[in-house]
């Protein structure tokens, strides 16, 4: 197989034409090549004995002018440069050479150099910006400030990518386009090296590449530029639900700036900053004079956010602090933020208790190793460290409860006097029969109960009044009344009178002020007697079985009916009632 002097990898779909680039190399003096491929002839290395390049798609065709392939895929468009074993992964230098034929569209990225475990991965967008995603040894990720627009399609570019003592600096045809300062060694622990491996968008991307080359130890790119700021790193950040966070400061300054310091964070899930600790914003610029920001103390806190959620390990939040205002900045320092945002704590349990009384409400969550709750009111109610609420007096506390995450709830708790009952009327009923109860303490009645059976329908007038409908199945006994003050049972019995009957009555006739004898059962708390329709106003229970009663003046011939709380009787037979006589 003929493999031309330009190897070019070239990622597109099948129609896609292909244009040559050219790669030029140089040697800088004082440091090491390890690694060269000029892909003059094979993709064997020039330099080193690392073994040969190999294309990553096995539906590749190779002839003497191009590597194509027919498909564009993620992942698998990549010349693979094999394991560079003395790779110095905390100082080294990838110089490599490009022509982008076609630039990605719509929303897609390509990964011009990348590392098989993503350690490090030089990307470009659809507008020919640079920017540089990574993972440290410490297992946090990091992504770098974009370049401004910089590739455009059909040019040859030298490109130099640069890891010194943990700093990033990226060149570009021999111009510094990006410095971005991590916290730790960069994790380069598998030594393979990926050119123009897709991952997502929409293509075609057709990338020649001429040339690529690794140095360890360079010389560090020159940048004159210093920001320095301390600590560089922070304690974890950690609040409440609907609460900020206590803030954490660090000092800033900066020399030799050609631009401002800006300060910005991964907002809304970050944190907010501020210089007099009161006024928190989402980004602060530090104006420089004479090229110069004294130092600067900031302070930063998670604002109050609505949602609990946690941000740590290679989820973690960043500070970024950059020289200049503009979007793609040259200079920028990060430092990984863990913030912890916990969600509110709940309480269940009675919000209402008698005095002297006890109930015990529960915390979701771990209850804080101390003074987990607290009452904001100990003469009306008390809280033991395990939720016990004593009721003490008449009125209203509010119970604090705290989790180990130092979240709280509270509850308002209400503590009622118990209730009493001094009197109620009638003291005869009958069922559906309405008493009305006096007494104290009645608000927040829960129950009304007759001799044990519960009433269906009562009504609280207020503190001192109760109406009550006698249930169905009511027997003669007590009322009871529970409010959240407790329960308080009547003194006295009322009387349930089932319906009444007239068996007979004597005289079976008489006139006007004759006393007649109704005989029957169910007689007791009879409320009136009537004499074919008119009312006798005289009348005596004499028994449960037995009334008498005298015949009113205007009476006629007809019925008697008795009348009680149970219901009302009426005689199967008539009363004869004898006229006046007339001269």
């Amino acid at each position: 197989m003929n493999i031309s002097k330009k190897i070019r990898s070239v990622f597109r779909y099948a129609s896609a034409t292909v244009f040559a680039c050219v790669l030029t190399s140089h040697l800088v003096l004082g440091q090491t090549v390890i690694a060269e491929y000029n892909f003059d002839s094979s993709l064997a290395p020039t330099t080193g004995a690392f073994g040969n390049a190999s294309y990553g798609l096995t539906a590749a065709t190779l002839n003497t002018t191009t590597i194509c392939t027919d498909a564009v895929s993620s992942g698998v468009n990549s010349l693979k440069i094999p394991d560079i074993s003395s790779l110095n992964t905390a100082s080294f230098q990838v110089d490599l050479k490009i022509n982008v034929t076609t630039l990605p569209t719509s929303t897609g990225t390509v990964f011009v150099l990348n590392t098989l475990q993503r350690g490090l991965q030089l990307y470009l967008d659809k507008f020919g910006k640079f920017q540089i995603y990574g993972r440290l040894t410490n297992g946090q990720s990091f992504v770098t400030q974009s370049t401004a627009n910089l590739i455009t399609a059909g040019t040859d570019y030298n490109i130099s990518v640069q890891v010194v003592a943990n700093s990033i600096r990226v060149m570009l045809n021999n111009s510094l386009v990006l410095v971005f300062n991590v916290a730790s060694e960069i994790d380069l622990s598998t030594k393979d090296f990926v050119l123009g491996d897709t991952f997502s968008g929409s293509l075609p991307l057709a990338m020649c590449i001429d040339n690529f080359k690794i140095i360890n130890s360079p010389q560090q790119f020159a940048h004159d530029e210093q920001i320095t700021f301390t600590p560089t790193s922070f304690s974890n950040f950690a609040t409440c639900v609907n609460s900020p966070s206590t803030a954490q400061t660090f000092s800033v300054s900066g020399t030799n700036l050609l631009n401002d310091i800006v300060i910005t964070s991964d907002y809304p899930s970050g944190v907010v900053m501020s210089l007099d600790g009161s006024a928190y914003v989402t980004s602060l610029t530090l104006p420089r004079t004479a090229g110069i920001v004294n130092p600067t103390t900031v302070h930063l806190r998670i604002p109050s956010v609505s949602g609990a959620n946690t941000f740590t390990g290679s989820n973690s939040k960043a500070l970024f602090i950059s020289s200049g205002s503009s979007a793609n900045p040259l200079f920028r320092l990060s430092s990984a933020l863990s913030l912890q945002i916990n969600a509110l704590p709940t309480i269940s349990g009675s919000n209402s208790i008698a005095i002297g009384g006890t109930t015990t409400l529960t915390g979701s969550a771990t209850p804080a190793a101390s003074s987990p709750w607290v009452s904001s009111n100990t003469s009306i109610a008390s809280v033991s460290s395990s939720g016990v609420v004593t009721g003490v007096a008449q009125g209203t506390a509010t119970i604090t409860y705290t989790n180990t995450a130092g979240c709280q709830a509270t509850k308002s708790i209400t503590v009622f006097s118990a209730p009493t009952i001094t009197s109620f009327t009638p003291t005869c009923v009958g069922i559906s029969s309405i008493i009305t109860l006096t007494g104290t303490n009645f608000t927040g009645t829960t129950a009304v109960s007759f001799n044990g059976t519960a009433a269906t329908t009562f009504s609280v007038a207020s503190a001192t009044s109760i109406t009550a409908t006698v249930p169905t199945g009511a027997t003669t006994g007590t009322i009871a009344v529970t409010t959240p003050g407790g329960t308080v049972t009547s003194t006295d019995n009322y009387t349930v009178v089932p319906a009444p009957t007239i068996t007979s009555f004597t005289p079976s006739s008489g006139a006007s002020g004759a006393t007649v004898t109704i005989e029957g059962t169910n007689f007791s708390c009879a409320t009136a007697v009537s004499f074919n329709g008119l009312a006798a106003t005289t009348f005596n229970v004499v028994s449960a079985t037995s009334i008498t009663a005298t015949v009113p003046t205007g009476a006629t011939t007809g019925t008697i009916v008795v009348t009680t709380p149970g219901g009302t009787a009426t005689s199967a037979t008539s009363l004869t009632v004898i006229p006046a006589p007339t001269l």
